[in-house]
């Protein structure tokens, strides 16, 4: 439902900045490659309205989660995490 989102996004908008994401994934793990800093486990991208917090699991699949700027960071992140551990499992 359009009012649950932290901003006013059609489906096919959270798509394309899931996808965006993944990109943005890729090319932060092939930095860390390149620097010998080890594989990044998440990141986050700003907005002014709302917080985008992407982590990876693995065989190149990864997790977004969109939140609204105001959220609770932290809150959010360990749900994340606990979302992870359950996809990792199953994979």
């Amino acid at each position: 439902m359009l009012h649950d989102r932290p901003f006013d996004a059609e489906d096919h908008d959270i798509k394309v900045m899931g996808a965006y994401q993944g990109i943005f994934l890729m090319r932060l793990r092939e930095l860390c490659d390149r620097v010998e800093a080890g594989r990044p486990q998440r990141f986050k991208v700003e907005f002014d309205a709302a917080k985008v917090l992407s982590c990876d699991l693995k065989d190149g699949y990864y997790l977004v989660f969109l939140v609204d700027r105001t959220a609770n960071e932290g809150l959010a992140w360990h749900q994340l995490e606990r979302c992870r551990e359950k996809l990792i499992e199953e994979m």
